[in-house]
């Protein structure tokens, strides 16, 4: 029987030992270890029963695009399929940006577009984009930052692609790869010749095809064609404690919570199997102690970083691998979870919420309005909750964030913001 670790006991260590379980049974052995007393890693839902609210502490949702689809499916085989639900389709495409000292609207249309003073600037550059020369090496890969300045010129870099960087990934545009993080955007481009609104007008003109894969289930094609954003009723920690339970009740995976590891090493080649494949030790401190642990595999589920300081460990020149893992940056962000007895929204500003650019200098990257996008969550009757996004790398904090510093004077100004946008200058 083969024995395989998972190291890492977040949502990706639990969906990769679900899947190693569901695909070869009995004849392996797994073992996930995680550092934390509890599995789920940043997954985390807190429901406060005295007073009925549902907090994230931190993802608060999924997307059906892409690998959503891998998602749902998860989602189904563990029977939560009436825990899912959508985010209103009212709201979710409505977003605001932090543009020039006070909120403003994105619009939804082109018409919109051109009436809006936040993205007025934009239609000019979008009309002389395809214009724009191509690039001296057009396969070589460029920064988000990069490729919206030299195409759409410096408003478009800075406020809208900057803020979309922060929204998604809570990074630098200038520091992130257009094809790793946009890879949409990148394809459109080269689709329409180096230019995106080419890109866009090509695909525009294109027969639809069928999206659907063939072997999605009845349930995941209905999903992804009500909604592009769904979440649980009772939170994301449903699915976490979902897997872990499923993982549980099989008699071949063990869990080892609490357990800090050292180190992950090769075994030597003379003390190698009898097929010539060496197993990766595990050096492993816990409440019992230190002890080495063999596997045939070893799977890693946590950072980039955390994995390099294992390989590190005991060696005096590191592998290149490590020395990879750590040239890999990540950056924290914080959560700070806001309730309102009463709803201080307008109906103007109902939407999925607001991002900040980088070029604001505020301390903030943005807000995500979470009673408005998924109503169908816990919470008092006219009351409002709303998630505010701090660090991320955006130059306004070090590394690590502490979310207890955030005084009530910032929490009231998000407010203002809010009801100042309801009633917008002339």
């Amino acid at each position: 029987m083969k024995q395989i670790a998972v190291i890492g006991g977040g949502i990706s260590g639990l969906s990769v030992a679900h899947f190693l379980a569901n695909r070869f049974g009995n004849s392996i052995r797994l073992t996930v270890y995680e550092k934390e007393p509890r599995l789920g890693g940043w997954i985390r839902t807190k429901r406060a029963e005295e007073d009925g609210f549902t907090f994230e502490l931190g993802p608060r949702s999924l997307r059906t695009a892409g690998h959503g689809a891998r998602s749902l499916a998860l989602i189904e085989q563990l029977k939560l399929q009436n825990e899912v639900i959508f985010a209103d389709k009212k709201y979710v495409g409505r977003r605001l940006l932090y543009v020039d000292g006070r909120l403003q609207a994105l619009p939804s249309s082109l018409l919109g577009a051109l009436g809006s003073p936040v993205l007025r600037p934009a239609v000019g550059a979008a009309l002389r984009e395809p214009f724009v020369p191509h690039r001296a090496a057009p396969d070589a890969d460029e920064s988000i930052d990069s490729f919206f300045r030299r195409r759409f010129g410096e408003y478009v870099a800075t406020r809208l692609a900057a803020a979309l960087a922060v929204g998604v990934y809570a990074g630098d545009s200038r520091r992130l790869s257009l094809s790793a993080c946009l890879p949409a955007v990148a394809r459109l481009a080269q689709q329409g010749a180096g230019s995106l609104v080419r890109g866009m007008l090509v695909d525009a003109l294109r027969p639809a095809s069928a999206t659907d894969a063939a072997a999605d289930s009845d349930f995941v094609r209905g999903v992804r064609r009500q909604t592009a954003v769904f979440s649980l009723r009772h939170g994301l920690q449903t699915l976490t404690d979902a897997l872990s339970e499923s993982l549980r009740s099989r008699s071949n995976v063990a869990f080892a919570p609490a357990a800090e590891l050292i180190a992950l090493q090769q075994q030597e080649q003379q003390e190698a199997a009898a097929d010539g494949a060496g197993r990766r030790m595990l050096l492993v401190s816990s409440h019992g102690g230190r002890r080495q642990d063999a596997f045939d595999t070893v799977v890693s589920a946590v950072p980039a970083a955390q994995l390099g300081l294992l390989l590190h460990h005991g060696h005096r020149r590191p592998s290149p691998l490590a020395v990879a893992l750590d040239q890999i940056r990540t950056v924290s962000v914080g959560i700070v979870s806001v309730a309102y007895t009463h709803d201080p929204l307008p109906p103007a500003l109902k939407g999925f919420g607001y991002l900040v650019p980088p070029c604001e200098s505020q301390p903030i990257m943005g807000v995500t309005f979470d009673s408005v996008c998924m109503p169908q969550q816990p919470q008092p009757p006219s009351a409002c909750r709303l998630s505010i996004m701090l660090g991320g790398d955006t130059g306004m904090h070090d590394n690590v964030v502490d979310v207890t510093a955030v005084s009530e004077q910032q929490l009231i100004r998000v407010r203002s913001r809010v009801r100042a946008a309801a009633h917008p200058r002339t």
